[in-house]
């Protein structure tokens, strides 16, 4: 709701629905305390601006009326209590200013809605005198991720995803995901709107699709566009809007002003690229929204980096075959040295890929190397299990399982041998090997000291 009022009488009128619809907010428990104030840009002789509402205190709603009148008029702030995912409506009223504004600001472990969109200020221009009804709440930080929120391009089958925030309750309505099938011969291939997919998780959400294609979503807290893009590069965007933008009620739907945010997932030449667009909608159809940053992630054969702002060099990035079958990882600090660094080896089969090698460097004087081992034949139970793990001091641990074919426990860990670090002088090597015996249906591991060796 985005109601603009000229008139007086339709301005008092709007004030008292607002605090007619927040007397009828149950007092709930628990509640927490938000702080609302609003303020106006002066357009006259003498400008005001009012704020009037209610929020919910233990024993029940609590009205507020404040103002504010000068130069730049500013309300006192009012803070009190919410309950969690209940709407409360907010009058603001203004005398003398062009534009007047909503701003709140909500308590730590919360985020806070205008409007059903997260933000901390809510303007409406209403030249001279006029006001608007904004509607309000708060909800807990994990509920659900703001809609529009977005992922960096991803290594593996999920490739990216997008949150269409919440349900009316408060709970996820889920994301929009970009895949792949394992078998593209570069990520450009990804970029096609047949690999998007999306799965509402209640009927609150609508989804409309053409040809086979996902083409928009309509979502309690967003309505998606989705288009393809005609000519070169070959690609699509992903449009969100807020609600309350759409035309009519026909598919698929037209729109008022801008996207809040669009995604624009594009091939550029055998790489696919990410690139989001971000804006200050100062009202629904707001058609010259300023660009408040614009960010960018790419996936080649070899790399795949995280968001950087159009015009940066991006911080983080990740190496490896496009697909996961192979990859490495490393963390710096902010002077540059390695913190940590990781590489895995991977094999394709005819079910999927399996990890064939690990190995975990650390750095310092406690750095070690850890190679892992897996078993690898598909038509054995114990397929995808460790087999050896060998380390860099010199210790290994070798692993044998189960191969029932009916009865027992197929796949399962069997024996175990390990031998500890190689012998230095004044120092023992102890060898293990264990057996996991089966008796009913409890297990138990007898290891065994196999022998010690001292160093000479």
């Amino acid at each position: 709701m985005n109601a603009r009022f000229h008139r007086p009488i339709l301005v008092w009128i709007s004030a008292f629905l607002a605090l007619a619809f927040a007397q009828r907010v149950a007092a709930a428990a628990p509640t927490a305390g938000v702080t609302l104030w609003a303020s106006g840009v002066e357009s006259g002789s003498g400008p005001s601006v009012q704020m009037l509402g209610s929020m919910t205190s233990s024993s029940g709603p609590v009205a507020f009326n404040v103002s504010g009148s000068g130069a730049s008029p500013t309300t006192a702030t009012v803070t009190g209590g919410m309950v969690p995912g209940q709407t409360y409506a907010v009058s603001i009223l203004g005398t003398d200013v062009s534009q007047a504004s909503l701003y709140g600001v909500a308590p730590p472990g919360y985020r806070l809605e205008i409007e059903d969109m997260i933000k901390n200020r809510h303007a409406v221009s209403i030249g001279g005198t006029g006001g608007f009804v904004a509607l309000v709440r708060i909800l807990p930080e994990d509920r659900a991720t703001p809609a529009g929120t977005s992922s960096a391009l991803l290594p593996g089958r999920i490739n990216w995803r997008a949150s269409l925030g919440s349900l009316l309750d408060g709970t996820s309505a889920g994301d929009l995901l970009l895949t792949s099938t394992g078998h593209e011969a570069s990520p450009s291939a990804v970029a096609s709107v047949l690999r998007l997919s999306y799965d509402p998780p209640s009927a609150e959400v609508e989804v409309f699709w053409v040809a086979g294609k996902l083409r928009q979503i309509v979502a309690p807290a967003t309505i998606v566009d989705i288009v393809e893009l005609t000519g070169y590069p070959a690609g699509f965007d992903v449009r969100f809007y807020h609600r309350l933008q759409a035309v009519g009620d026909l598919y698929p739907r037209t729109f008022t002003g801008l996207a809040f945010v669009t995604y624009q997932i594009v091939s550029d030449s055998s790489d696919l690229k990410l690139t989001g667009t971000w804006r200050d909608i100062s009202g629904l159809a707001d058609t010259a929204a300023p660009i408040s940053r614009q960010a960018f992630s790419r996936a080649s054969s070899s790399a795949i980096t995280d968001w950087a702002l159009v015009g940066q060099t991006h911080l983080s990035e990740r190496r490896g075959t496009w697909n996961s079958l192979a990859g490495s990882r490393t963390a710096t600090t902010p002077a540059g040295a390695v913190a940590e660094a990781t590489s895995a080896t991977y094999t394709t089969l005819p079910n999927g890929g399996s990890v064939v090698s690990q190995t975990s460097v650390g750095q310092g004087p406690e750095a070690t190397t850890e190679s892992f081992q897996y078993c690898t034949d598909v038509a054995e139970p114990s397929y995808g299990q460790i087999s050896r793990i060998d380390r860099s001091d010199g210790s290994w641990t070798t692993r044998t399982y189960h191969n029932y074919t009916s009865g027992g426990f197929p796949g399962m860990l069997w024996t175990f041998r390990t031998r500890s670090r190689t012998a230095a002088p004044g120092s023992m090597s102890i060898r293990w090997s264990g057996t996991l015996r089966i008796r009913g249906d409890s297990q138990r591991a007898n290891p065994t000291n196999t022998g010690v060796t001292r160093g000479r």
